[in-house]
């Protein structure tokens, strides 16, 4: 959740967000953005990757490997 950003970077827990950039369901501008700027500003691991055209669907992407590679290098 937004406000809790801050916090989540002081416990040093890791973030991979996927988002549509044209999403209307749960607007980037109004979420993620913010939040991944929260995150960055208190010093958080936090990795966006948004898809300029795509809507709420798919929640997926083509090529997985920056995801896999984020969380592989923080938990392995």
């Amino acid at each position: 959740p937004l406000n809790r950003a801050e916090e989540m970077a002081e416990k040093g827990i890791p973030v991979v967000i996927v988002a549509g950039g044209a999403d209307t369901t749960v607007v980037w501008e109004q979420n993620g953005e913010p939040f991944a700027r929260r995150m960055r500003a208190a010093g958080g691991d936090i990795r966006v990757i948004v898809k300029p055209e795509c809507d709420h669907h798919p929640h997926s992407i083509t090529d997985v490997t920056p995801v896999t590679e984020f969380i592989e290098a923080r938990c392995l």
